[in-house]
């Protein structure tokens, strides 16, 4: 198919949309293209029309569960890791010190399971409490699992810690209102359920 200036140069391959940018940066480089044949590429790029209404990101963002709770979620985060910044310790890192501080020493395995994590993520959460003395890890039965425990220095930083998450979560639930916050966590859980069924 030719423009008014010439033929469009051949894109190869059919391009989605997020691909238009990178594109015409690079044709615009090589070919010196004119303005119809940028309007032709843009156009030959857009979604073939199948009848059905597309969601649009502002709709995307208006109704998808994962978006809004991970949404939610990190200024929930933001929140609580304010308080407990002169702890040294993340919201994501104080489960793990408490479940250890509870229930003792236990496999990475064993622990994951207990906090619903995945291990590569819990890993990523433990390791920096590993290289700050707070936890400490020793082979397992079988010497391919890990056992982890947390310290007595690591007993001293929840120590501190607690008081700061303590003020975090009365700060939620003043601003929240006790009966909402209660109703959140019967529906978190509901979700949980939902989501692991699924």
């Amino acid at each position: 198919m030719k423009t008014e200036q010439g033929r469009v140069p051949s894109i190869g391959r059919r391009f989605v949309w997020s691909d238009a940018t990178a594109l015409l940066s690079i044709h615009s480089r090589r070919e010196k293209l004119t303005v119809h044949e940028n309007v032709y590429i843009l156009s030959s790029m857009e979604p073939k029309r199948t009848g059905k209404k597309s969601l649009r990101g502002k709709e995307y963002a208006a109704v998808c569960a994962c978006f809004n709770l991970r949404r939610a979620s990190r200024a929930v985060t933001a929140l609580y890791n304010e308080r407990l910044a002169s702890s040294g310790i993340r919201t994501t890192q104080l489960p793990i010190l408490v479940a250890l501080d509870q229930g003792g020493p236990m496999p990475l395995t064993r622990l994951a399971r207990l906090l619903e994590m995945d291990r590569t993520t819990l890993t990523r959460n433990w390791l920096p409490l590993e290289r700050q003395g707070l936890t400490a890890e020793s082979p397992g039965e079988d010497r391919r699992s890990r056992v982890l425990t947390i310290t007595e220095t690591g007993r001293r930083a929840l120590a501190k810690a607690l008081p700061l998450w303590e003020e975090a979560q009365a700060q939620f639930i003043q601003a929240m209102g006790e009966g909402d916050f209660h109703v959140l966590l019967s529906k978190l859980e509901a979700v949980r359920r939902v989501a692991s069924r699924t």
